[in-house]
């Protein structure tokens, strides 16, 4: 089995407990996510493949929120030497 590798979703369109409750149901019905955690606006998951990521993004949008992956902060690299 491959590692599970950690993702954050951004979530629009969730206003409160209930979002949250319907988002875990609707991840834990996913093959091969782990859900981490969940709050409104955003979903934290374990997956070794990305057709688990993107069935997992598949399966909020048919619970009626939109998502998409939250891009990773970038890194300055520093000055350069010679």
């Amino acid at each position: 089995m491959r590692p599970a590798a950690t993702r954050t979703i951004e979530i629009s369109g969730m206003s409160g407990d209930l979002c949250v409750q319907k988002v875990i149901v609707a991840l834990g019905r996913v093959s091969g996510v782990r859900v981490e955690s969940v709050q409104v606006g955003r979903a934290v998951i374990g997956c070794g493949f990305p057709a688990a990521f993107v069935a997992a993004c598949g399966a909020i949008c048919y619970a009626g929120y939109r998502a998409r992956e939250r891009p990773a902060p970038i890194v300055p690299l520093g000055r350069l030497t010679a």
